[in-house]
């Protein structure tokens, strides 16, 4: 009997087949070669256009305003932790788009997240300022 673990080589009496490779050549190789090679460049085509239109979406202030407003409902930084398994899920679901869209958006410029956090804390502070204005004045 063979121990593997303190005779690692094989038995003498092993037979080794060599698995011929396919012809990168014949016609059914290229064949699988142009289809994958459609296929990658359709998905790049895609990916890009799906890119410019989040661009296009993030250019306008009502773009952003949206985004931001999706990215506030799904909580991204907010602990998703809950005893029920279904409000788990749910929670784990909200923040995996957030953090979905947060990768589109810095795939369109690395800045663009940043940027957009820092204006979307200023104006809800401007708006928290402007709400304790209005109370005092009642």
């Amino acid at each position: 009997m063979v121990d593997p673990i303190h005779n690692p080589l094989p038995p003498e009496d092993t037979v080794y087949v060599e698995i011929p490779q396919s012809d990168a050549s014949s016609p059914s190789a290229r064949a699988v070669n142009e289809r994958a090679q459609l296929a990658a460049d359709g998905q790049s085509r895609r990916l890009e256009r799906e890119r410019n239109d989040l661009a296009g979406v993030l250019q306008s202030d009502a773009g952003q305003a949206l985004i931001m407003r999706i990215l506030d409902q799904c909580r991204p930084y907010q602990s998703t932790l809950s005893v029920e398994p279904a409000q788990f899920g749910y929670a784990e679901g909200r923040r995996s788009i957030a953090l979905w869209l947060i990768d589109q958006i810095q795939r369109v410029d690395p800045m663009l997240y940043p940027n957009l956090l820092m204006t979307h804390v200023k104006h809800q502070r401007d708006l928290a300022s402007i709400e304790a204005a209005a109370a005092m004045r009642r």
